[in-house]
Protein backbone atom coordinates (compact mmCIF):
# COMPACT_ATOMS: atom_id res chain seq x y z
CA UNK A 1 0.00 0.00 0.00
CA UNK A 2 1.24 3.66 -0.79
CA UNK A 3 0.78 6.90 0.98
CA UNK A 4 -0.65 9.69 -0.85
CA UNK A 5 1.87 11.95 -0.70
CA UNK A 6 2.05 13.40 -4.10
CA UNK A 7 -0.84 15.57 -5.43
CA UNK A 8 -0.59 17.66 -8.58
CA UNK A 9 -3.87 19.81 -7.63
CA UNK A 10 -4.94 20.01 -4.03
CA UNK A 11 -8.20 21.65 -5.17
CA UNK A 12 -9.11 19.50 -8.29
CA UNK A 13 -7.52 15.79 -7.33
CA UNK A 14 -7.57 16.12 -3.46
CA UNK A 15 -11.88 15.29 -2.89
CA UNK A 16 -11.85 12.72 -6.10
CA UNK A 17 -9.13 11.00 -4.32
CA UNK A 18 -10.14 11.61 -0.81
CA UNK A 19 -13.80 10.09 -1.91
CA UNK A 20 -11.86 7.08 -3.30
CA UNK A 21 -10.12 5.82 -0.56
CA UNK A 22 -12.87 6.49 1.72
CA UNK A 23 -15.27 4.14 -0.33
CA UNK A 24 -12.30 1.53 -0.63
CA UNK A 25 -12.28 1.50 3.36
CA UNK A 26 -8.56 3.55 3.65
CA UNK A 27 -9.84 6.20 5.92
CA UNK A 28 -6.19 6.98 7.50
CA UNK A 29 -5.16 7.06 3.82
CA UNK A 30 -7.54 9.52 3.12
CA UNK A 31 -6.73 11.01 6.53
CA UNK A 32 -3.37 11.81 5.36
CA UNK A 33 -4.33 13.36 2.07
CA UNK A 34 -6.27 15.54 3.34
CA UNK A 35 -3.86 16.44 5.85
CA UNK A 36 -1.31 17.15 2.55
CA UNK A 37 -4.40 18.89 0.55
CA UNK A 38 -5.07 21.19 3.56
CA UNK A 39 -1.47 21.89 3.97
CA UNK A 40 -0.94 22.85 0.33
CA UNK A 41 -3.90 25.45 -0.15
CA UNK A 42 -3.56 28.46 1.87
CA UNK A 43 -5.10 32.03 1.51
CA UNK A 44 -8.11 32.41 -0.65
CA UNK A 45 -7.10 29.27 -2.57
CA UNK A 46 -10.03 26.94 -2.85
CA UNK A 47 -10.03 24.55 0.25
CA UNK A 48 -11.70 20.37 0.74
CA UNK A 49 -15.49 20.96 2.02
CA UNK A 50 -16.11 20.90 5.75
CA UNK A 51 -18.27 18.01 5.40
CA UNK A 52 -15.52 16.00 3.84
CA UNK A 53 -12.95 16.76 6.37
CA UNK A 54 -15.18 15.88 8.86
CA UNK A 55 -15.87 12.39 7.26
CA UNK A 56 -12.05 11.81 7.26
CA UNK A 57 -11.81 12.23 10.98
CA UNK A 58 -14.70 10.67 11.67
CA UNK A 59 -14.45 7.59 9.85
CA UNK A 60 -10.57 7.15 10.84
CA UNK A 61 -11.52 6.99 14.59
CA UNK A 62 -13.64 4.01 13.62
CA UNK A 63 -11.51 2.35 11.46
CA UNK A 64 -11.33 -1.30 11.24
CA UNK A 65 -7.84 -2.24 11.99
CA UNK A 66 -8.47 -5.61 10.02
CA UNK A 67 -9.10 -3.46 7.18
CA UNK A 68 -6.03 -0.19 7.75
CA UNK A 69 -4.30 -0.61 10.82
CA UNK A 70 -4.98 2.35 13.04
CA UNK A 71 -1.71 3.18 15.18
CA UNK A 72 -2.00 6.39 16.49
CA UNK A 73 1.58 7.58 14.95
CA UNK A 74 3.16 10.83 15.78
CA UNK A 75 2.02 11.59 11.84
CA UNK A 76 -0.93 10.58 12.37
CA UNK A 77 -1.68 12.98 15.65
CA UNK A 78 -0.16 15.84 14.16
CA UNK A 79 -2.41 15.09 10.75
CA UNK A 80 -5.16 15.25 13.26
CA UNK A 81 -4.74 17.95 15.08
CA UNK A 82 -4.13 20.33 12.07
CA UNK A 83 -7.51 19.10 10.56
CA UNK A 84 -9.38 19.91 14.13
CA UNK A 85 -7.73 23.77 13.76
CA UNK A 86 -8.63 23.93 10.10
CA UNK A 87 -12.29 22.96 11.16
CA UNK A 88 -12.38 25.11 14.29
CA UNK A 89 -10.85 27.81 12.27
CA UNK A 90 -13.40 27.54 9.48
CA UNK A 91 -16.21 27.75 11.99
CA UNK A 92 -17.26 23.67 11.61
CA UNK A 93 -20.80 22.83 14.09
CA UNK A 94 -19.45 23.06 17.69
CA UNK A 95 -21.29 20.34 18.60
CA UNK A 96 -20.48 18.01 16.34
CA UNK A 97 -16.26 19.58 16.53
CA UNK A 98 -16.36 18.35 19.87
CA UNK A 99 -17.56 14.85 19.22
CA UNK A 100 -14.31 14.62 16.56
CA UNK A 101 -12.65 15.88 19.64
CA UNK A 102 -13.80 13.30 21.68
CA UNK A 103 -12.87 10.55 19.46
CA UNK A 104 -9.34 11.80 18.92
CA UNK A 105 -8.90 12.85 22.36
CA UNK A 106 -5.51 10.86 23.26
CA UNK A 107 -3.94 12.56 19.60
CA UNK A 108 -4.99 15.93 21.13
CA UNK A 109 -3.94 15.52 25.05
CA UNK A 110 -0.25 16.54 24.34
CA UNK A 111 -1.06 19.72 21.62
CA UNK A 112 -0.77 23.17 22.20
CA UNK A 113 -4.55 23.19 21.23
CA UNK A 114 -5.78 20.28 23.09
CA UNK A 115 -9.73 19.24 22.54
CA UNK A 116 -10.31 23.43 23.15
CA UNK A 117 -14.10 22.87 21.81
CA UNK A 118 -14.85 19.66 23.85
CA UNK A 119 -14.06 21.69 27.16
CA UNK A 120 -15.68 24.61 26.33
CA UNK A 121 -18.84 22.06 25.90
CA UNK A 122 -18.16 20.18 28.51
CA UNK A 123 -18.22 23.16 30.48
CA UNK A 124 -21.51 24.42 28.76
CA UNK A 125 -24.32 21.34 28.57
CA UNK A 126 -24.81 20.04 31.72
CA UNK A 127 -25.77 16.20 29.67
CA UNK A 128 -22.36 16.37 28.38
CA UNK A 129 -20.67 16.77 31.41
CA UNK A 130 -23.19 13.85 33.51
CA UNK A 131 -22.27 11.87 30.72
CA UNK A 132 -18.53 11.73 31.63
CA UNK A 133 -19.30 11.05 34.82
CA UNK A 134 -21.59 7.91 33.85
CA UNK A 135 -18.69 7.01 32.03
CA UNK A 136 -16.25 7.19 34.99
CA UNK A 137 -18.66 5.68 37.71
CA UNK A 138 -21.01 3.00 38.13
CA UNK A 139 -24.75 3.40 39.00
CA UNK A 140 -25.38 3.48 42.58
CA UNK A 141 -27.90 0.73 41.97
CA UNK A 142 -25.67 -1.19 39.90
CA UNK A 143 -24.43 -4.50 41.07
CA UNK A 144 -20.56 -4.71 41.50
CA UNK A 145 -19.04 -6.06 38.66
CA UNK A 146 -15.68 -5.59 36.38
CA UNK A 147 -15.79 -2.91 34.33
CA UNK A 148 -15.92 -4.33 29.83
CA UNK A 149 -13.14 -3.15 28.07
CA UNK A 150 -14.86 -0.69 26.31
CA UNK A 151 -16.17 1.22 29.63
CA UNK A 152 -12.57 0.99 31.00
CA UNK A 153 -11.40 3.11 27.31
CA UNK A 154 -14.76 5.29 28.17
CA UNK A 155 -13.47 5.86 31.70
CA UNK A 156 -10.25 6.24 31.07
CA UNK A 157 -10.87 8.95 28.44
CA UNK A 158 -13.28 10.76 30.84
CA UNK A 159 -11.40 11.13 33.59
CA UNK A 160 -8.07 12.39 32.06
CA UNK A 161 -10.55 15.10 29.82
CA UNK A 162 -12.11 16.06 33.62
CA UNK A 163 -8.76 16.59 34.78
CA UNK A 164 -7.78 18.67 32.18
CA UNK A 165 -10.25 21.04 32.97
CA UNK A 166 -8.83 24.32 34.52
CA UNK A 167 -11.66 26.65 35.06
CA UNK A 168 -15.46 26.54 36.25
CA UNK A 169 -18.50 26.83 33.62
CA UNK A 170 -18.97 30.38 33.05
CA UNK A 171 -15.88 31.67 33.74
CA UNK A 172 -14.19 34.59 31.52
CA UNK A 173 -11.05 35.54 33.36
CA UNK A 174 -11.81 36.38 36.51
CA UNK A 175 -15.36 37.07 36.58
CA UNK A 176 -18.27 34.53 36.42
CA UNK A 177 -21.72 34.76 35.60
CA UNK A 178 -23.42 33.58 39.25
CA UNK A 179 -26.86 33.23 37.20
CA UNK A 180 -25.86 30.75 34.60
CA UNK A 181 -23.48 28.92 36.53
CA UNK A 182 -26.09 28.36 39.86
CA UNK A 183 -28.31 27.06 36.98
CA UNK A 184 -25.85 24.60 35.50
CA UNK A 185 -25.04 23.12 38.86
CA UNK A 186 -28.56 22.66 39.82
CA UNK A 187 -29.35 20.68 36.53
CA UNK A 188 -26.29 18.97 36.78
CA UNK A 189 -26.99 17.54 40.45
CA UNK A 190 -30.14 16.77 39.41
CA UNK A 191 -29.32 14.92 36.55
CA UNK A 192 -26.74 13.03 38.54
CA UNK A 193 -29.08 12.29 40.81
CA UNK A 194 -31.60 10.74 38.25
CA UNK A 195 -28.57 8.94 36.87
CA UNK A 196 -27.48 6.92 40.43
CA UNK A 197 -24.37 9.16 40.67
CA UNK A 198 -25.69 11.71 43.31
CA UNK A 199 -22.62 11.27 45.83
CA UNK A 200 -20.03 10.92 43.62
CA UNK A 201 -20.70 13.87 41.18
CA UNK A 202 -21.06 15.72 43.87
CA UNK A 203 -17.36 15.08 45.00
CA UNK A 204 -16.68 15.95 41.11
CA UNK A 205 -18.56 18.90 41.31
CA UNK A 206 -16.87 20.20 44.11
CA UNK A 207 -13.25 19.74 42.67
CA UNK A 208 -14.24 21.50 39.81
CA UNK A 209 -15.29 24.27 41.86
CA UNK A 210 -12.12 24.50 43.63
CA UNK A 211 -10.90 26.00 39.66
CA UNK A 212 -12.81 29.00 40.56
CA UNK A 213 -10.80 32.27 40.22
CA UNK A 214 -9.75 34.32 43.34
CA UNK A 215 -12.52 37.22 43.80
CA UNK A 216 -10.78 40.59 44.57
CA UNK A 217 -10.34 40.21 48.01
CA UNK A 218 -8.20 37.01 47.13
CA UNK A 219 -10.55 34.81 47.88
CA UNK A 220 -12.77 32.56 45.91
Amino acid sequence: QCAPRWISSPEQDGERGIRGLLQHQRPLAALEMAWLCSYRTRGDEPKLPLQLLADVLEQAATADDASEPRGLTASTSHNVQQLLGELDDRGYDRSKLALLEWHWLTALEHDERGPRVLEQQLLSAPSLFVQMICFIFRSEDEADRDPTPKERVLGSLAWRLLRRVRRIPFADGDSVDPEKLSDWFTEVRERLRQAGRGPVGDVQLGELLAKSPAGQDGHW
